[in-house]
């Protein structure tokens, strides 16, 4: 079953299915927003066991189900409907998300990028993930925490405050067009520290 009734991304009068039992984009956003913060918040103070270790696309659907389940009923689940924030600009057909996702698995499986040049790595695989857009909401905050763990196990600490969200919305909008210097120039910006070179 879909998580919204037929309808296009761009449709204002559509709302997600939700738990919360908003029946508005404007009530859901003003119920969503806290009850995430607080699931944020757990993660990063360290208070969720068992997503290390685990493969990239599982992590981000088990991070994804955790920040969003009580919200959504389908947190976690990869979206069986096609979304673009931008008519021009559609994220992956939803069909080629679990084939994807494993292609996302295999590169950052392979540590040598991310050792040799950290912060490209970086750049690239976020333009990837973005494009791939898996869920049908929670793509932004989802994908932050994921990078945020990632490059925490190579020693670099990224901190997303230090990037406002009208500069991540338009790095990733670049990047789908193909422009990866506003996400270079964002990447660069939330790197607080950078131990990775003890890694090696």
């Amino acid at each position: 079953m879909s998580p919204r009734p037929v309808g296009g991304y761009h449709d204002e009068q559509y709302v997600l299915r939700n738990k919360l039992g908003a029946t508005t984009r404007e009530e859901l956003a003003a119920l969503e927003v806290p009850e995430v913060q607080d699931r944020e918040l757990d993660l990063l103070l360290g208070e969720v066991d068992g997503l290390s270790g685990l493969r990239p696309s599982l992590r981000v659907r088990c991070i994804h189900a955790f920040l969003f389940q009580d919200v959504y009923e389908w947190a976690g689940e990869y979206r069986l409907d096609g979304i673009a924030k931008h008519p021009d600009e559609p994220f992956l057909p939803p069909e080629l998300i679990p084939s994807r996702m494993e292609q996302f698995d295999d590169v950052l499986g392979d540590a040598h990028g991310m050792r040799a040049d950290p912060r490209e790595f970086l750049t690239q695989q976020f333009a990837v993930l973005n494009a791939i857009h898996p869920f049908m909401e929670g793509n932004g905050r989802t994908q932050r925490e994921f990078w945020r763990q990632f490059a925490e196990e190579y020693g670099i600490v990224l901190d997303w405050r230090n990037a406002t969200t009208a500069e991540n919305h338009h790095a990733a909008r670049r990047s789908m067009l193909g422009d990866l210097g506003p996400l270079r120039t964002l990447i660069a910006k939330v790197i607080v520290s950078d131990d990775s070179s003890a890694t090696d």
